[in-house]
């Protein structure tokens, strides 16, 4: 009985000692079976003895209430930049201490480099975008791992994360699916979808690219509208205003009855200034 008792009290203390701090994993293979386990995302933290920002990121950041309490919701690792190379060189830490985190599965969504007066807030609001829960996608995901061409799974991963406004990991599944899927009118949504997530993360070049295969695989598409827009935006975006604009002639002339029209011309600068 004296056993039991004393057992639970070292738990208790335990547990009321892990609540000031953050509990931190060594083991990267044993954090990532408990987040694949839990659908808990996995915060990873690169550091090393000789650190000195590293070391003030662990007496000034990672001791806040706020933060542990945040902690919380992800699989915390403390990686030794030194030795845990493989790591390493799979997220591209070239500094430290740099903060990487990942879905349940190791996929990186974000990032945060060095530590200085002005990063508490940067990284607070990196780790607060981070989705807490993965456990929608688990069978999804376990199915990719035994069939890399499932279709539905493949939409299913790529449509969560879009949903979450993780553009680029979306389209790292959406242009997987591109590669796999032949009915015309699913590649025109995945087509569009690419298109469009390109533009938000900033890569204008590739969207044009994507934009400009629709129309060419696609030439008679209801849809086209939707790439002639985009197009659009790809020009706005590199301030090439005159494109936009023939952009946007196009589109009043082939759908004069576009529902687009009305928020491309709110986007455009009035015709008399881009004459200038």
């Amino acid at each position: 009985m004296k056993s039991i008792i004393f057992t639970f009290i070292i738990f208790v203390f335990a547990h009321s000692a892990n609540a000031q701090q953050i509990v931190w994993l060594n083991d990267y293979k044993e954090a990532a079976k408990i987040a694949k386990d839990s659908g808990k995302p996995i915060l990873l933290d690169f550091t090393a003895s000789w650190c000195k920002p590293c070391r003030k990121m662990d007496e000034e950041f990672w001791t806040r209430a706020n933060v542990i309490e945040m902690s919380k919701d992800f699989v915390c690792v403390k990686v030794d930049y030194d030795h845990d190379t493989a790591l390493v060189d799979k997220y591209g830490v070239r500094a430290i201490p740099t903060i990487v985190m990942t879905d349940s599965w190791g996929l990186g969504l974000n990032f945060h480099r060095g530590f200085a007066a002005t990063a508490d807030k940067d990284i607070i609001e990196k780790l607060s975008f981070v989705p807490k829960n993965f456990s929608e996608i688990t069978d999804a995901i376990n199915l990719i791992e035994t069939d890399k061409k499932d279709i539905a799974a493949l939409s299913k991963i790529a449509e969560f994360y879009q949903q979450r406004k993780f553009y680029f990991q979306s389209n790292e599944f959406y242009s997987r699916l591109l590669k796999l899927e032949k009915v015309s009118a699913q590649r025109e949504n995945l087509m569009l979808k690419i298109g469009f997530n390109n533009l938000q993360i900033g890569l204008a070049d590739d969207a044009k690219v994507m934009f400009d295969k629709f129309q060419k695989e696609f030439p008679n598409s209801s849809q086209i509208d939707m790439a002639i827009y985009g197009a659009l935006l790809v020009f706005e975006r590199k301030s090439q205003f005159q494109d936009a604009q023939k952009m946007l002639d196009l589109l009043k002339t082939k759908f004069p009855n576009s529902s687009l029209i009305p928020q491309a011309e709110q986007i455009l600068p009035p015709v008399d200034l881009l004459k200038k």
